[in-house]
């Protein structure tokens, strides 16, 4: 049986890359150290979040109503359509006031990052992400999931209905011809046992392409990141800084901070992910939470691609 290729393997031939947060601010800040080994690899970054998650706050204004959880991002301005669920949005982007973390970003890095939609359902999501990737000429994708929340079996959350979401992108990722890494960071970050069996579940299935520990200096723009977001508590009782959540409740360990990356994977789960793969619309995936069809407590990994090991490296 052929060896898992490393991920060093796999980037040296690749040009240009969508490192892609699958949910929330937290993803985006676990992405800069991801992006930063790309680039040294000599791999062109194209950051992205998804237009869903809690909203960040500007100078600590804490007065401010929250926006929606989903929101649709042609509603995003200024902005530049790529499709019609992929924006590229700039330090000055909102929707309606409120700025959404990929605008901070853009700002912290003098980037413009994409911002991908749900509204179309998991079929406009791939439609519109197929699309961006041909124009901006990408060839790998980097799903970053701090929390590793999409490769649960719902023995950690009773009804997991954030996995419904994040389930929902990866359903959409696992569509695209463009081969797909994902990577799990912030081992401290929910329940060590947990994410240890989840992981060795993965390792067996389809083996590691390797794992990434932040330098200090990264470690030191993650923190900077932090300090520019905040993270909305689901009671609605208050907010509190990223940096007080990420990496662990602010247990900023190495073990917190090792990204761990495998793919090129999709989950397919038997209740929810394979239903949602034929959704057109937000609605849709919704029905399915509501009538039970969601993430199941039972899912199964496959490899989706190959990579040849010759020439340009295209995946079978």
């Amino acid at each position: 049986m052929k060896a898992t290729p490393t991920l060093l393997e796999i980037v040296l031939r690749r040009r240009r890359a969508l490192v892609l947060g699958v949910s929330g601010e937290g993803d985006l800040i676990q992405a800069l150290p991801i992006a930063h080994f790309l680039r040294l690899a000599g791999v062109e970054v194209v950051f992205g979040g998804t237009a869903f998650g809690w909203w960040g706050l500007e100078g600590g204004a804490s007065s401010r109503e929250p926006g929606p959880p989903i929101y649709d991002v042609a509603g995003l301005q200024p902005a530049q359509a790529l499709a019609r669920h992929v924006v590229r949005v700039a330090s000055a982007s909102r929707y309606l006031r409120h700025r959404p973390a990929e605008a901070i970003l853009a700002e912290f890095l003098g980037a413009s990052p994409l911002v991908c939609g749900l509204t179309g359902g998991v079929n406009g999501l791939r439609d519109s992400l197929a699309t961006a990737i041909s124009e901006l000429r990408i060839d790998l994708v980097v799903a970053v999931d701090l929390g590793g929340e999409v490769a649960h079996d719902g023995a950690m959350l009773a009804k997991a209905h954030t996995s419904m979401r994040e389930l929902a992108v990866v359903a959409a990722l696992s569509e695209l011809e463009t081969p797909v890494i994902y990577a799990f960071g912030g081992y401290g970050a929910a329940d060590d046992r947990t994410r240890d069996e989840r992981a060795s579940r993965l390792l067996r299935a389809t083996g590691c392409l390797g794992a990434i520990e932040p330098s200090q200096s990264e470690m030191k723009e993650m923190l900077e990141a932090c300090a520019l977001m905040s993270v909305s508590v689901p009671s609605g009782a208050s907010r509190v800084p990223a940096s007080a959540t990420w990496g662990g409740a602010g247990r900023l360990n190495p073990l917190a901070a090792t990204v761990l990356l495998f793919g090129p994977l999709a989950m397919i789960d038997e209740a929810g992910a394979a239903r949602l793969k034929a959704t057109k619309s937000l609605q849709a995936i919704e029905r399915l939470d509501r009538a039970g069809r969601g993430p199941s407590r039972q899912t199964h990994w496959r490899p989706v691609a190959h990579f040849r090991g010759d020439g340009g490296g295209r995946p079978t």
